[in-house]
């Protein structure tokens, strides 16, 4: 893997950690004001979709079934069943179980529907980030009041949306793109199907929310959480994988509970700060398995319809190209060799309708040897030819 591109898909993925992390302290703050989840789910498609229509003209969508798939699983799949959680159960319990059983849902997704079953350092690494996560969620769980049947399902809720994520994330995989398209698409598609039954259909106390409150989440949530982080989140999984950019998120409960400690004065306990510990270990260790995973994420993805193609036109079967300038070198070759195998082709017929015109017996007395012209109307024609 290049140098170059995998230091930018780090940088990425530092950065998406930093957003993720904000993203739940601002949801904590949130959930003690006025606005409802529905209304905050708005806020995060309304105020991104107006982002992403600026971009509009710049960027070429993905069809419509790739669109209609990033939207439930990457949009609205996940908004709702995080935002409904955050109705139900702690937001402390979000940070835990979000981004802490990602890992855990992008591997099991990605064996069972890839086939892209962990490496033994990925195994270990995964180890060591449960064992990190529940360290973080032993000690966030006894502080809070005594688990109850709402925040059991508010828990439920946040790990579908856990396992929504992980599926859009090999979606990324499976149907690679420029990260900037793939934040468009899943924006307006997420807004264009969620708006209108937020406006029509689910309560909302938006008109009554101070503008300060409604100012903060539609900042954070519209712009910095799902078109920014969205783009980096993205470029990440193209760049380094999918396995491994879903190892790292595993960080965001240790900085969360490490910045809720001046932000919300919230203490620090032993705890804590022996599961961000052992996360740190698990994605220093999914760090150096990511260019092997890498390598086997790249070899599982064909597109059939390019394989298929290339059959037709007997071309050397690889591996798909994801370089987008490789893609027209591609492209390129393909248009030059056309015109010489479509040569090829009509020497090869033109030959064989001459040997089935040459391959009747010569005419006896009394008949007239047939021509090589009749011969060859005939064999076109599928008759024998004349006497």
């Amino acid at each position: 893997m290049n140098a170059t591109p995998a230091r930018a898909g780090w940088i990425a993925v530092l950065a998406t950690i930093c957003i993720w992390t904000g993203f739940i302290l601002v949801s904590r703050h949130g959930g003690k004001g006025t606005l409802t989840g529905w209304d905050v789910t708005a806020l995060r498609f309304g105020v991104g979709a107006l982002v992403a229509a600026f971009f509009l003209p710049r960027v070429a969508l993905p069809p419509l079934r790739v669109v209609a798939l990033f939207s439930l699983f990457g949009g609205i799949g996940y908004a709702t069943a995080v935002y409904a959680g955050f109705r139900l159960a702690p937001a402390a319990h979000a940070a835990v179980l979000l981004p802490g059983s990602l890992p855990f849902a992008t591997a099991v997704i990605a064996w069972l529907w890839l086939g892209l079953k962990p490496s033994r350092p990925q195994r270990i690494a995964l180890g060591c980030v449960l064992a990190g996560i529940l360290l973080t969620a032993a000690d966030t769980f006894s502080h809070g009041p005594r688990l109850t049947g709402l925040q059991l399902a508010g828990d439920v809720l946040f790990l579908c949306g856990s396992s929504s994520w992980a599926v859009f994330t090999l979606l990324l995989r499976r149907h690679p793109m420029a990260p900037l398209a793939a934040t468009v698409a899943t924006t307006l598609g997420s807004a264009a199907a969620y708006l209108p039954v937020w406006y029509f259909f689910l309560p909302s106390t938006l008109a009554q929310a101070p503008v300060a409150e409604i100012a903060l989440q539609a900042a954070y949530q519209g712009v910095l959480v799902v078109f920014v982080a969205m783009i980096l989140y993205t470029f990440a999984v193209r760049q380094l994988g999918a396995q491994t950019v879903a190892l790292q998120m595993a960080f965001v409960p240790g900085l969360s509970a490490l910045a809720a400690v001046p932000l919300l004065g919230e203490p620090l306990s032993l705890l804590a700060l022996a599961g961000l510990g052992a996360v740190t270990v698990g994605a220093i260790l999914a760090a150096r398995a990511a260019p092997a995973q890498q390598r086997s994420a790249d070899e599982s993805v064909v597109d059939p319809h390019q394989l298929a193609q290339e059959r037709r036109e007997g071309l050397q079967i690889r591996a798909p190209i994801k370089d987008p300038r490789q893609q027209a070198a591609r492209a390129q070759q393909r248009q030059v060799q056309q015109p010489a195998e479509d040569e090829q082709v009509r020497k090869r017929e033109h030959g064989a309708l001459l040997s089935r015109a040459r391959s009747w017996p010569p005419a006896t007395a009394g008949r007239r040897r047939p021509r090589t012209g009749d011969g060859i109307a005939a064999a076109r024609a599928g008759s024998p030819p004349p006497a």
